[in-house]
Order: structure tokens, then C-alpha cells, then sequence
């Protein structure tokens, strides 16, 4: 597909990873209208997002599969999107190789799992809604950066299993030095899906700015 054909309404917009900067832009640019189960976490394989829309989520982030990677200085981040700065673990899902890095603050004189009940119920969920809003809507786009053409072919099948409605995929992958945005790229020939390359920004999750309003430029949300 080419870009201006996904650029219409639908009913939502999600991404699906592989990081924070598809929900970030998303929200930035007045699409995001409620929180997935794919939004602030880490999700490198886009063969792992398939088989988890697949199988809706089956042990997934289940306490006794996460292990801390590290701690950092990242933002804690609910609901309503509201940023917090403090020094959380980065804890990986080795299942399903799905990483948190917003969802557990250190604090002194705890574990990160004191605060595992309260993570469940969050995602949980965000979960049953993401599947609701999927079997409920007219028309859906999904956005999921870095995927390669199988990856690509095996998210459309996944989707196509789980949303009730139309959809689009628009996959997003980055190329250093490059001087302006690849828009169908060769050998992306599928229904339903547009392929973009767009420049790295390293250093930078939130991402251009002006690309992204490029991209997302002429896609809008249908009222309820």
C-alpha cells in the first residue's frame, strides 16, 4: 500500500512496539485513545507480538518468567499517561521476550514483586480492552516499528484472526544516513500493509517530530 492510502479515519489507531516511540508519537499527534497492552514496553520481534495476539496474551509477564535486567532512570507511567521520573527495574518477560521498564519504581525496603499485583491488574486489563476495541471497531490502524516482509506477513495473519473489522498496518523501520523517508520500499507488496524507512534518531525515543507528522498526516479518528 502506499502511505496516503492508510492516511484516512479509523475508529483506532494502536501501535504494537517495538518500543515507546509508536505510543508516544501516537499521542502526540491526538491518535492515541486508550492504553495497549504493547505501549511502553519493549517487543524487539515482531514474531513474538504475533503469536501473543494470537494466543491473547497467554502467560504473559507472568511473575514467574520475569527476571531484572537492570535499573535505570526511567519514567513510572499509568493509565493516563502521566510521567513520573524515578529509578525503576527493567524487568523481561523471558517467555515471551517482552520487556517493562516503566512499571516498577525501586523502592528502598521492597522487592520489585510487592508491586507485581498492582502491575497484573493494569495489564490485564488493558488486554480486555485492547480485544474489545478490536472486535468492536469498524476500521483499525496499527503501527509497528522495525518488522521485516515475514514479520510483516505474519503480524497481517495474526490481526486478521482477532479484529472484527477492517485494518491497516503501517510498519515503520529506520536506516542511518538516510536523507529523506522511503515510502514503499521494494519487495512490500501486501495487502493491507504500508512499509516505510525512515532516519535513525539515536539517542532520541521520542523520534522526529516532522516525520512522524509526515506519516500520520491525514489519519484521524472516527467519532464513537
Amino acid at each position: 500500500m502506499r502511505l496516503e492510502e492508510i492516511q484516512q479515519p479509523y475508529d483506532y489507531v494502536i501501535s504494537l512496539g517495538a518500543a515507546c516511540m509508536p505510543a508516544f508519537q501516537l499521542k502526540m499527534n491526538n491518535l492515541r485513545s486508550f492504553s495497549g497492552p504493547f505501549d511502553w514496553m519493549g517487543s524487539p520481534d515482531a514474531k513474538d507480538v504475533a503469536r501473543l495476539l494470537r494466543n491473547r496474551f497467554d502467560k504473559f509477564m507472568l511473575k514467574e518468567n520475569m527476571t531484572i535486567v537492570e535499573t535505570a532512570f526511567h519514567n513510572t507511567i499509568d493509565d493516563n499517561d502521566n510521567f513520573v521520573i524515578s529509578h525503576t527495574y527493567m524487568l523481561k518477560d523471558e517467555l515471551n521476550n517482552i520487556v517493562s521498564g516503566h512499571d516498577f519504581p525501586v523502592i528502598p525496603g521492597k522487592d520489585w514483586t510487592d508491586g507485581y499485583p498492582e502491575f497484573r491488574v493494569k495489564i490485564d486489563r488493558r488486554i480486555n480492552r485492547f480485544y474489545d476495541r478490536l472486535q468492536n471497531s469498524r476500521s483499525c490502524l496499527f503501527v509497528r516499528m522495525s518488522a521485516s516482509y515475514e514479520d510483516a506477513v505474519e503480524l497481517r495473519s495474526a490481526l486478521a484472526s482477532v479484529t472484527g473489522g477492517q485494518f491497516n498496518l503501517l510498519v515503520i523501520n529506520t536506516m542511518p544516513n538516510l536523507s529523506e523517508m522511503i515510502i514503499s520500499p521494494a519487495g512490500w507488496e501486501l495487502d493491507n500493509v504500508c512499509c516505510v524507512i525512515i532516519p535513525e534518531t539515536p539517542g532520541n525515543w521520542r523520534g522526529d517530530y516532522n516525520v512522524w507528522r509526515q506519516l500520520l498526516g491525514g489519519i484521524t479518528l472516527l467519532k464513537p
